[in-house]
C-alpha cells in the first residue's frame, strides 16, 4: 500500500513553448535518463520499449507492458514517471487550456472493468516543500485493443476539491489524491506554475491480477486559457493592483463597510477637475502584467458603481506599454448599487495609442470622458475580467451554541449560518475562557468542517473518573475558505470524563525481555476489544470477537527509556518475516512524545515536538515514518513470543530515549524528558493476518482511537491522548480547602536552586495566571494559564527546566484571576 519499489529507465524530454499547442514529450529519444523511470509495487512488473514503427509522428513511441500483481482488496498500480532533475526550474503549464495524449492498446486488460487509466501531474511550489500529485483518471480508453492511435485529451483545470478531500480521480479534470491515499502534500493548490512531473499510470482496482499492453505518443499541452484579471475583490485591490493613483486632483480611498452587501468594502472615488475640462480619473499599476490574450475574445470586464446625480459619461480603459483600448458609458446616477459588463472585444482603440498587447496588460483605469464635475463621489467594487471565483466576506458567525451531556461526553450544537450553501463548521475548546480560535492554547476538536450543526467531544480523564470544565465554541467556514468569527460559551461545561490508562510514570521493576510479563503486574494495561468497545475494527478488515484479537497493552517511561509491553490474544498467529511488515502480526504505537497542548497537527513533526511510529514486528521494531527503518532487535531489549499455552504473542520492548532523538538526525529531535502530567498523543493499532486463502495477508486491523481508521500512520490528528502518572497538567497540584479570599504566598524555599514551590488561592473560580518575569520586566516562563476551581494550588517552579538558560539573580512572579493581581521576589543562586 505505501510501499514504493522502482527501477530507473530512460527519459525522453519534450520541448516547451509559451503558447498554442506545445510538445511535452514525443517519445522519439530513446536515450537513457535517471528522470524517466517505472514504479509498481513489489510483484507487478512495468516494461517499456523504444518502438520506431507504430507512432502518429517523428521517429518513434513508447510501448508499455504493465502486469498489476494481485496485492490488495483496493489493488495496485504501474506508471511511468517523469521527473525534473533535482534543481531544475520547474515547467510553467499555466498558459495552457488543454492536455493530450495519443495511445493505441495492443492487448487489453483479462477484466476491463477492474482497470482505469491515470494520468497524474506533480507539482511543488519551493524546492524545500514536498511534492503532490494532481489526477485525473479514464475509465475506458484501456479496455479494448484499437486498430489505430486514438488521441486522449482532457481539460487542463481544477476539479471543485470538497472540504472532506475524499472525492476520487474521474475524467472532469485534475483533484487532489484523496486524503486516505497517503500521498505527499503541500498547499492543496494546482500549481500550474510549478509541474516538476507527471506519471502515465494503468491502475487496477480489485486484488485480481491483469496486464495491459499500450503504447503512447505526442504528449502535449494546447489551448490558451482564458485567466481573469482581478482589480478588486469586493474588500480590497489585489497585490498584482495594490500600485494606485488618482489625476486631475481626484481623489482615490477604500471605504470600509461601504460596499453594496455586509461586510464588503468599496473604492471611493471623488472627482476632481484640476483643468477645467472636465477630464479627471483614477486608476492602478499591474504588476506583474495581465495576460488576457486567452480571453480578450470571449470575457467580459464587470464591476459594481453606485454614483451620484450629475455623473456623466465615464470611459473604463486598460493598457499595455504601447497600446489602449476602452469602453464609454454612461453609469445609472440613483445613488444605488448597479452591475456593469463590457465585452473585451468591443474595446475601441484609444488616443490613437493602437499597439495594444492583450498579453502584457500593464494599467487598469476608469475616468471621466470631458464630464467631471468636481466633488462628485463615485463608488466601485468587484472588479474584475471573466467569471473568477471570488468570495472574500466571511460568514456570520453561527448562533444557538448550545453543550448537551451524556455519559462521558459532550454534545455541541448549534444553529445553521442561514443562506450560506456549503458552509462548514468546526469546533473548539478550552478549559478557560478564550475568544480567538487563533490562540494556540485554544484546541481544535476533531472531526472537522462539519457538514451538520452537531458534533460529541468523547471525554478522558488520567486513570479515574474525575470532572472537567470547558469552554467550547464554533465557527463556520463558506465555500471560499472565509470563517466567521467564533461563537463562544460564556460559561464552562462541566461533565464526568471517562478515567483511562495511562503512561506509568515508573518503568517495570527488573525489565527483562523474555516474554513472561511477570514484572508489568503493577502497571495498569489498556485493554483493546471490539466486545466492550474499548477499540474497534476498521472497515473491510473484520475482528469477529475477544477470541479473533484482543490485546493489553502497557505503557511505562523513566528517566531512561520507553517501556512498551503486548499481551495480545489472536486465535491464529501468522508471521512472514519476508513479506510487507503491517502484513503480519504486530502491533503498533504511535506516540508524540511531548507535552501536547492546544490544536493537533498534520502529518508528523520532529523537533521539539517529535511524532513516531513503532511497529513491533517479530523480527524487529521499525519506526515506519522512517521508511521502516529498524529500531532494534531481539535481545535484551526486545522480543516478540508466540505463546505457548494460549493462542496469541507477547511483546516486551525497551528503549532509550536517546536512542529515539537519533533516530532521524535531519529532524534535530529532542531528548524526551518524561514527567508527571504531560498530556501525550498516542494510538495503537493492532495488525492482525489470520493466513486467511487465497492471499494468506492481513485480515483484521483493531483501532484504540476512535478518530482513526488505518489512518494513523499518516497523520497525528487521527490519534488519542493519554498523560503520563495521575495528573492532568505538570506539578499543579490541588487541595479541597476553599479560601474566603485570594491570597498569593512566598515561595520556598528562597533562595532556591533550581526549583521552589508557590502556594496561591482563590476565592471563586476563573481564569488564573501565574507568570515569571525578570528584573528588566520581560516575562520568561508562563507557569500557569488555565480556568480553575477555588482552592489553594501548589505550583513547582523549576528554572532548569525552562530551556532558557537563566542566570543566577532576582525574578519577579505575578497572580492574576478576575480583578485580583499580586506580586512577590524570588532569588535564584547558582
Amino acid at each position: 500500500m505505501r510501499r514504493l519499489q522502482f527501477l530507473i529507465l530512460v527519459v525522453f524530454v519534450g520541448t516547451l513553448a509559451a503558447y498554442g499547442q506545445v510538445m511535452i514529450n514525443n517519445f522519439d529519444n530513446a536515450r537513457p535518463d535517471t528522470a524517466f523511470r517505472a514504479l509498481f509495487e513489489p510483484g507487478s512488473s512495468y516494461s517499456f520499449t523504444y518502438d520506431p514503427v507504430d507512432k502518429v509522428e517523428g521517429t518513434g513511441s513508447l510501448k508499455t507492458r504493465a502486469i498489476l500483481a494481485s496485492q490488495h482488496a483496493w489493488g495496485t498500480y504501474a506508471q511511468v514517471d517523469y521527473s525534473l532533475p533535482v534543481g531544475a526550474t520547474p515547467l510553467d503549464w499555466t498558459i495552457s487550456d488543454s492536455l493530450s495524449i495519443w495511445m493505441k492498446v495492443t492487448m487489453a486488460p483479462v477484466r476491463p472493468a477492474n482497470i482505469v487509466f491515470r494520468i497524474s501531474l506533480v507539482d511543488r511550489p519551493n524546492a524545500s516543500d514536498p511534492t503532490e500529485e494532481w489526477m485525473y483518471e479514464n475509465l475506458t480508453i484501456l479496455d479494448n485493443v484499437t486498430s489505430g492511435w486514438v488521441r486522449l485529451r482532457m481539460k487542463l483545470k481544477e476539479r471543485t476539491q470538497p472540504a472532506s478531500n475524499d472525492l476520487v480521480p474521474d475524467s472532469t479534470g485534475f483533484i487532489l489524491a484523496p486524503g486516505n491515499w497517503g500521498l505527499p502534500r503541500n498547499n492543496a493548490v494546482f500549481d500550474r506554475d510549478k509541474i516538476v512531473g507527471w506519471k502515465l499510470i494503468p491502475v487496477s482496482g480489485t486484488i485480481d491480477a491483469d496486464s495491459v499492453q499500450v503504447s503512447f505518443d505526442k504528449f502535449e499541452r494546447y489551448g490558451v486559457r482564458a485567466f481573469p484579471a482581478i482589480i478588486f475583490t469586493g474588500r480590497a485591490f489585489t497585490s498584482q493592483t495594490s500600485g494606485t493613483f488618482a489625476w486631475g486632483q481626484s481623489s482615490l480611498s477604500v471605504e470600509q463597510g461601504g460596499g453594496p452587501i455586509p461586510n464588503s468594502n468599496a473604492i471611493k472615488w471623488v472627482m476632481g477637475n484640476e483643468w477645467g475640462n472636465g477630464w479627471t480619473g483614477w486608476g492602478c499599476n499591474v504588476s506583474p502584467a495581465f495576460n488576457l490574450a486567452g480571453g480578450w475574445t470571449r470575457d467580459s470586464v464587470k464591476f459594481k458603481m453606485k454614483a451620484e446625480a450629475g455623473v456623466d459619461t465615464l470611459r473604463v480603459q486598460f493598457e499595455s506599454s504601447n497600446g489602449k483600448r476602452a469602453m464609454l458609458f454612461k453609469p445609472v446616477t440613483d445613488n444605488l448599487w448597479h452591475s456593469y459588463a463590457f465585452r473585451l472585444r468591443d474595446f475601441f482603440v484609444a488616443d490613437n495609442l493602437p499597439n495594444f498587447d492583450s498579453s502584457t496588460v500593464t494599467v487598469f483605469g476608469i475616468m471621466a470622458e470631458h464630464s467631471a464635475i468636481a466633488g462628485k463621489i463615485v463608488y466601485i467594487t468587484d472588479v474584475w475580467t471573466g467569471n473568477p471565483s471570488i468570495d472574500v466576506i466571511p460568514p456570520v458567525a453561527p448562533t444557538g451554541l448550545l453543550v448537551a451531556g451524556v455519559t462521558y461526553q459532550n454534545l455541541i450544537s448549534w444553529n445553521d449560518v442561514p443562506n450560506e450553501p456549503g458552509v462548514r463548521y468546526n469546533v473548539f475548546f478550552k478549559e478557560g475562557a478564550w475568544t480567538s480560535a487563533s490562540d494556540s492554547t485554544v484546541e481544535d476538536l476533531p472531526f472537522y468542517n462539519l457538514t451538520a450543526p452537531l458534533t460529541s467531544h468523547p471525554l478522558r480523564a488520567p486513570n479515574t473518573d474525575q470532572n472537567v470544565s470547558y469552554y467550547y465554541g464554533v465557527a463556520a467556514k463558506d465555500l471560499a475558505g472565509n470563517e466567521s468569527s467564533p461563537t463562544v460559551a460564556s460559561t464552562a461545561a462541566t461533565r464526568l470524563a471517562k478515567g483511562v490508562p495511562t503512561i506509568a510514570k515508573t518503568g517495570p521493576v527488573n525489565f527483562v525481555a523474555n516474554g513472561t510479563l511477570s514484572e508489568w503486574s503493577t502497571i495498569t494495561p489498556t485493554i483493546l476489544s471490539v466486545v466492550t468497545g474499548t477499540a474497534h475494527a476498521v472497515p473491510n478488515f473484520p475482528i469477529t470477537g475477544d477470541n479473533d484479537l484482543k490485546v493489553s497493552a502497557y505503557l511505562a517511561t523513566d528517566a531512561q527509556y520507553l517501556y512498551v509491553a503486548f499481551d495480545v490474544q489472536d486465535d491464529t498467529v501468522a508471521v512472514d518475516t519476508n513479506g510487507t511488515s503491517y502484513e503480519q502480526d504486530c502491533p503498533d504505537l504511535c506516540i508524540g512524545l511531548y507535552d501536547w497542548r492546544g490544536k493537533r497537527h498534520p502529518g508528523y513533526r520532529g523537533g521539539a515536538t517529535p511524532d513516531y511510529h513503532f511497529r513491533y514486528s517479530k523480527n524487529k521494531i521499525t519506526l515506519d515514518n522512517n521508511g521502516g527503518s529498524t529500531v532494534t532487535t531481539p535481545g535484551v531489549d526486545y522480543i516478540w513470543k508466540e505463546k505457548t499455552l494460549t493462542p496469541g504473542y507477547i511483546v516486551e520492548s525497551r528503549i532509550p530515549w536517546t536512542r529515539i532523538a537519533a533516530l532521524m538526525p535531519s529532524r534535530n529531535d529532542v531528548v524526551f524528558v518524561p514527567r508527571e502530567g504531560k498530556r501525550i498523543p498516542m494510538n495503537f493499532v493492532i495488525n492482525d493476518r489470520d493466513n486467511i486463502a487465497p492471499t494468506g495477508r492481513r485480515a483484521g486491523i483493531m483501532d484504540y482511537s476512535y478518530l482513526s481508521n488505518d489512518d494513523s500512520w499518516r497523520d497525528m490528528f487521527y490519534w488519542t491522548h493519554t498523560w503520563i502518572g495521575n495528573q492532568w497538567v505538570t506539578d499543579v497540584k490541588q487541595t479541597s480547602d476553599v479560601p474566603q479570599s485570594y491570597q498569593l504566598g512566598q515561595n520556598y524555599p528562597n533562595p532556591f536552586n533550581p526549583t521552589t514551590q508557590i502556594n496561591y488561592s482563590i476565592a471563586a473560580p476563573g481564569v488564573v495566571t501565574l507568570r515569571l518575569f525578570d528584573v528588566l520586566g520581560r516575562e520568561v516562563a508562563t507557569l500557569v494559564n488555565s480556568q480553575q476551581e477555588a482552592g489553594s494550588h501548589t505550583v513547582t517552579v523549576d528554572m532548569a527546566s525552562q530551556g532558557k538558560g537563566l542566570s543566577s539573580g532576582v525574578y519577579f512572579y505575578r497572580l492574576e484571576s478576575g480583578s485580583f493581581t499580586a506580586v512577590h521576589k524570588m532569588m535564584m543562586l547558582k
